[in-house]
């Protein structure tokens, strides 16, 4: 059995969910961010999400409005750098 430090968090496009907690969880999840929280210093990680984000636009055009992926992607990134 494997525990949650043995599984990669990483997104699974073209849907973006997590390819560690299934197809059901949207990435960043919660482990995910843990691991770029505790990585990445607040500037790098919000330009990596960042990034992440304009990707999952393109892959997700329909899917989410411009807020919600703001609120998926980039606010908890910054919310963690203070």
């Amino acid at each position: 059995m494997t525990g949650r430090d043995d599984v990669l968090h990483v997104p699974v496009r073209p849907v973006w969910s997590c390819s560690g907690c299934g197809p059901r969880v949207d990435w960043p999840c919660e482990y995910a961010r843990a691991e770029l929280i505790a990585n990445l210093d607040p500037i790098s990680r919000s330009m990596y999400a960042a990034e992440r984000m304009v990707e999952a636009i393109a892959d997700l055009p329909d899917e989410a409005t411009p807020g919600e992926m703001f609120t998926r992607f980039l606010a908890w990134a910054r919310r963690a750098g203070r």
